[in-house]
């Protein structure tokens, strides 16, 4: 009778497992179709696929999972819950800045302990928090049209003789559609862009997080103002001021285009005025008609007025220009295009204030310093012999010549204050150049993080200036024009032109070439790594501990020295070389030695980079395995981004996985009335990071005093009872996040320098415990795996003086007891290391030890870590 009801309590068990993918090409549903395809590739008896025999005859096995079937889903996608009430406040210390909430916040506390009344915490604020609050303070959900779609494959668990066993439902979390670009023949542009957006306010982040543990020094405080307003330099007045040129452009250029139109068609220029003229009229009589549907019908009679109007406008302005007014159609022209200028450019910078609100202040103050320096500089310096009112192409030059002067003193200014913020990061106190502690990462990130953004926007920027000005050449007018900047020679537009565009010409080969010899240490250093990614190794090989060994040793050392020398060295060309090159050039040493050799290579190592940007889906592999490194960089940008406060990619994607686990939390079925037993959640590469975050915010104390976030939202009041296991694979919390944001993510990382030499069980046993803790996370159990050269992330809890790091762990039998190099400490953590190979192969047949550990998760992980069920109580007496 015990054993009857010993079974029908197992076969009423049903785990929820997540699928959590990480960088890649993934597709909607992918990664849970694999993780399906992977289980049912699971036998009972075991198979070798490490060392498969060459030929042997088939013989008979018995899946340990019934074949999957596949439901589809759709669940309404609600913010993560960040208020006790509706009605209650937002956190203090935040506001809408150009900067973001997390400077706000941080300036708060700056003020505060400047009081004489300033009493310190007695726990220090977790930093990791207050940013992901100040992330999804403001995000509200997704519209009904955004609700997320992904699939829950069923099937069931067997036991050797074929009976089932337990229900087993993989979900998919999908996030690659939130935060990765579309794929498009302008992706470059608009990723080479979005790095420039955001990739300098990381660095502010960094420091951020840095000063808080020196708010008592003026030279951290020093360094925090400077790193603040290099970041703002180049993300503000340099855009602005781009775009405000290149509205000018566009209104000159098109002048050409319509003068050009003149001369084929006669009467074209009257034409055009005319028309635009009666569209115009039309629009502005038929709003207020618009409006006043919405309180009553319209006669017919007054509904088409405005068509009729419009229509007479244009055919009476044609008439009357053609006969007393023909003069004037050229300053029409102009008036009308700049119109429209202005209009796009609004658009632009209206999209751009979601990421930078408050650029709209910006913009005013540096049109009217341009329109006040064009007018002083006129009557100084008139731009041509004709009077100003017999043509407006002069003022649009001279305003166009202002707009380039005031872009040389920002870039000025921005090289100016990148130095004073590299000279105040080595006076900080505790910092020394290149160190491995956290002060010395925190200024070496926000120096990396101004210098890269600065090459990238130089170069994509000067680019699309060549370009244009090759485009527009023939359709300058020939006007004469005098300019007024001293270090610019011109007596015509195209003059001016190609004056502007001599220093741009002269820096361009020098960016990319300094980009591609900066590269070369990364390449070299990477090339071992990149060819396993794009041939990965066989499980017989990748389990060798010699090739695990070599590959783990290399790409350590290329870490210490490899990339480090790469970053150097754009440091040093952003910050120096290129502002001495223009200085050399005002100076009247243009001539650059060697310039023909550095103009070929750069055009060598720009095409390179162009296709790295290019290739993507089927052409992924035509970039050998170094696109990867790109999407990496694009992920963490968007997990980091504050802005848009209401639909940033953190907040989007923390929201589908919340409710995701709403869902899971209060599924139930006929046949499971008590819901999900438990949960395991598989996660890979950046899909990590996505988990770990969320999980611990949920678990971190609230506003409202003892509450945690989690408990903020009923619907997920059963988490805190439903054991949860958690797989990470490539996991970069430490490796890259707590190398690169010490502060931010010091909570994933551990300074332990004993030695590990001799591996033993319980060999991650030590107080306090190294590395991240799952019991932050509120995880039962935290599974680790790791290739020896995966260039995202390795290892957690080990220490770096490890002596058998990459060693191939055996198969982990459990927890309690491991298997030979596979570390634990005998309750809640595991981690082991599958051998050689790189980051995107963990799912597939060249890592068999997976799948064996996802099905030992989904067997048995949790519930060893937890009390019995009550009928598994009473079934047991």
């Amino acid at each position: 009778m015990g054993e009857l009801s010993n079974e029908r309590s197992v076969q009423a068990r049903a785990t929820a497992v997540i699928a959590v993918h990480g960088v890649g090409n993934q597709k909607p549903f992918e990664t849970a179709r694999t993780i399906g395809d992977l289980l049912q590739d699971l036998v009972a008896r075991g198979r070798d696929t490490a060392n498969p025999p060459a030929c042997a005859e088939p013989q008979p096995e018995s899946p340990r999972y019934y074949p999957f079937r596949e439901q589809r889903l759709r669940i309404n996608v609600n913010p993560v819950v960040m208020r006790e009430q509706q009605t209650a406040a937002a956190a203090t210390g935040r506001r809408r800045s150009i900067r973001g909430p997390f400077n706000s916040w941080v300036e708060s506390c700056l003020k505060a302990a400047a009081t004489p009344s300033y009493r310190a915490p007695e726990r220090k604020p977790d930093l990791h928090t207050e940013f992901m609050k100040g992330q999804l303070m403001c995000y509200g959900g997704e519209d009904p049209k955004d609700t997320y779609e992904t699939v829950r494959l069923e099937g069931e668990r067997v036991t050797p003789a074929g009976a089932p066993q337990h229900t087993v439902h993989v979900y998919e979390l999908y996030w690659a559609d939130l935060s990765r670009l579309k794929a498009g023949i302008f992706s470059i542009f608009t990723e080479l862009y979005q790095l420039l957006f955001h990739l300098s306010s990381l660095g502010s982040h960094t420091i951020n997080a840095a000063v808080l543990h020196h708010m008592e020094r003026r030279r951290w405080r020093c360094l925090r103002t400077l790193q603040s307003w290099s970041s703002v330099a180049l993300t503000v007045p340099v855009p602005i001021l781009n775009i405000l040129m290149l509205a000018i452009a566009g209104v000159v250029a098109g002048l050409g285009l319509l003068a050009r139109a003149e001369t084929n068609f006669p009467g074209f220029g009257v034409h055009f005025v005319a028309v635009v003229c009666g569209v115009a009229i039309s629009v502005l009589a038929g709003v207020p008609i618009w409006k006043a549907m919405s309180r009553r019908t319209v006669p017919f009679a007054i509904w088409i007025v405005p068509l009729l109007l419009g229509i007479f406008t244009a055919w009476l302005l044609g008439w009357k220009i053609q006969v007393s007014i023909s003069a004037h159609v050229p300053d029409a022209e102009a008036f009308i295009l700049a119109l429209v200028a202005a209009g796009v450019s609004w658009a632009i910078l209206a999209q751009y204030n979601q990421r930078r609100p408050g650029l709209g202040r910006w913009t005013l103050g540096l049109a009217l310093a341009i329109a006040a320096t064009a007018a002083i500089s006129w009557k100084f310096v008139p731009p041509a012999s004709e009077n100003f009112f017999q043509g407006i192409n002069p003022a649009l030059l001279r305003l166009f010549e202002s707009s380039y002067g005031a872009l040389c003193v920002a870039w000025a200014v921005l090289f100016a204050l990148v130095i004073l913020t590299w000279i105040a990061g080595l006076l900080a106190p505790g910092v020394r150049p290149l160190g491995r502690d956290s002060d010395s990462r925190s200024r070496w990130t926000g120096c990396l993080l101004l210098s890269l953004p600065t090459l990238i926007f130089s170069a994509i920027t000067i680019i699309g200036w060549l370009i244009l000005e090759r485009f527009a050449q023939n359709l300058l007018p020939p006007d004469r024009y005098h300019s007024f900047l001293p270090f610019v020679q011109a007596t015509c537009a195209a003059e001016l032109a190609n004056s502007l565009l001599r220093w741009p010409g002269l820096i361009l080969p020098l960016i990319l070439f300094a980009i591609g010899v900066a590269s070369l240490p990364a390449i070299w250093s990477m090339a071992p790594v990149v060819w396993a990614e794009v041939f990965p190794p066989a499980p017989a090989k990748a389990l060798d501990p010699k090739i695990s060994n070599r590959m783990g040793s290399w790409l350590t050392l290329a870490y210490r020295s490899g990339l480090l020398l790469s970053g150097v060295l754009l440091f040093l060309v952003s910050t120096f070389v290129l502002p001495g090159i223009v200085l050399a050039d005002m100076l009247g040493s243009s001539h650059l030695p060697g310039h023909t050799f550095v103009t070929r290579l750069g055009v060598l190592s720009g095409a390179i980079f162009t296709w790295l940007f290019l290739a993507r889906g089927s052409l992924k592999k035509l970039a050998l395995g170094f696109r990867p490194a790109l999407d990496i960089l694009l992920d963490v940008d968007n997990w980091l981004r504050e802005h848009p406060l209401s639909r940033n990619p953190k907040a989007r994607i923390c929201g589908r996985y919340a409710s995701l686990l709403r869902y899971i939390c209060n599924w139930k079925s006929d046949a499971f009335p008590q819901g999900y037993e438990k949960i395991v959640i598989v996660a890979h590469s950046q899909g990590t990071v996505i988990s770990s975050d969320l999980l611990r915010f949920l678990n971190r104390p609230s506003d409202y005093g003892a509450k945690t976030f989690r408990e903020l939202d009923p619907q997920l009041d059963r988490l805190a009872h439903l054991p949860i296991s958690l797989f990470t694979m490539g996991c970069p919390l430490r490796q890259l996040y707590g190398l690169r944001f010490p502060c931010l993510y010091d909570w994933a990382v551990h300074q332990a320098k004993d030695p590990m030499g001799i591996w033993q069980p319980g060999d991650l046993v030590s107080e306090p415990p190294r590395g991240p803790e799952p019991q932050d996370l509120g995880v039962a159990v935290w599974v680790n795996a790791f290739r020896s050269g995966d260039y995202v992330g390795r290892y957690l809890w080990r220490g770096d003086l490890c002596g058998y790091l990459w060693e191939p762990g055996g198969e982990p039998v459990s927890i309690g007891t491991p298997a030979k190099f596979v570390s634990s400490d005998g309750n809640i953590r595991l981690e082991f290391c599958i051998g050689a190979g790189a980051h995107t192969h963990y799912w597939d047949s060249t890592a068999p030890m997976i799948s064996e550990e996802i099905d030992r998760l989904i067997a048995s992980a949790a519930i060893e870590n937890h009390a019995p069920r009550q009928d598994e109580a009473g079934a047991g007496a």
